[in-house]
């Protein structure tokens, strides 16, 4: 018996022998301002499946229900990072993926430790004071201390994505689905990867939407791949007639942009909801992910270099930038 097989056969005792007595319940409920079908509820699990007696989770479900119902695998959305909520996709279901959702329920489970299910969250002050959002970019000191705040709450032994999976697949089978779509985007993939790997014959289908491998150790490999990408936006400009006239050197404008952090942070500013400007310093580390973001959007690569040559060029130094309103830095 391979490993796959003998953790797939340790997850399902583990699951028949511990899983709390206490079903699905869900009841009828207005979802995202709509008149669409949907069933709102909580699914309760154990944190660790291994202590029967111990603190248990209850998942936030919400489930779309199809307009059609023709028996047909429903679509399970799969959220990205990992952090981000599924429920909070409605979007996509009432969106891109409509017409699927004539003949398909969609299925949305806030994850353990996202949304409403036993969230995890960082204490963050930048609604509040926007200078704290900057010059701390994956610090330590401030990863360590929301790990502590954490584990007063959870195990976070316990959060896996192998974890998230057996819970998804308990959530399928409360539900009384045989087999399901898993539709996953960006962490989402890796998800729906292990679930695909775990549970094989209660997969219908997978659309996996920017790849992450289960062998990937983020964020080791953010940098690489921003500047790959960031890369291919030159080449891309220089090679097509209207963008290389628009902008005949992106790659140089885009230097001199880097260049105005060789002395250290620079003055620049944010502005708040309610229209009060606060003076913070951006660290170049700051100004490399705000353009990662802008990457990261399909719909917004194809502005980079405009927002690149503006900046640049109507733009002082970086610290205008704010002011110019042409490239987001925060």
């Amino acid at each position: 018996m391979n490993g796959v097989m003998q953790r797939r056969l340790m997850c399902s005792l583990i699951i028949l022998l511990a899983a709390p007595a206490a079903g699905a319940e869900f009841e009828p409920c207005e979802w995202a301002g709509t008149d669409d079908r949907a069933d709102c509820g909580t699914i309760t699990v154990l944190e660790d499946r291994s202590s029967p007696g111990g603190r248990t989770i209850d998942l936030n479900v919400v489930v779309l229900r199809a307009e059609n119902p023709q028996g047909r695998a429903p679509v399970f959305l799969l959220a990205g990072g990992p952090g981000q909520g599924a429920t909070d996709l409605a979007g996509i279901a009432f969106g891109p993926y409509a017409a699927v959702r004539e003949s398909r329920d969609f299925v949305l489970v806030d994850q353990r430790g996202t949304g409403e299910s036993n969230r995890l969250d960082c204490l963050n002050r930048s609604d509040t004071d926007p200078r704290e959002a900057f010059g701390g970019l994956f610090d330590s000191k401030h990863v360590a201390a929301c790990r502590d705040a954490a584990l007063r709450h959870a195990d976070l032994r316990m959060y896996g994505t192998l974890h998230v999976v057996m819970d998804l697949d308990e959530v399928r089978e409360q539900l009384g689905y045989e087999r399901v779509v898993l539709w996953g985007g960006s962490g989402g993939t890796r998800t729906a990867l292990v679930w695909l790997r775990e549970h094989p014959d209660h997969v219908e289908a997978v659309a996996l939407d920017g790849v992450v491998p289960t062998y990937l150790r983020a964020p080791s490999g953010y940098a690489r791949g921003c500047q790959d990408a960031l890369d291919r936006v030159f080449a891309d400009c220089d090679s097509q007639a209207a963008c290389k006239n628009a902008y005949p050197d992106l790659r140089a404008d885009f230097d001199q942009l880097l260049r105005s952090f060789d002395a250290g942070p620079v003055e620049t500013f944010v502005t708040k909801q309610d229209g009060v400007r606060v003076a913070v310093a951006m660290h170049r580390g700051d100004f490399g992910y705000a353009v990662r973001g802008v990457l990261y959007r399909s719909g917004a690569i194809a502005r980079l270099p405009k927002l690149i040559h503006a900046a640049a060029s109507y733009c002082p130094t970086v610290s205008t930038i704010r002011s110019c309103r042409r490239l987001p830095c925060c």
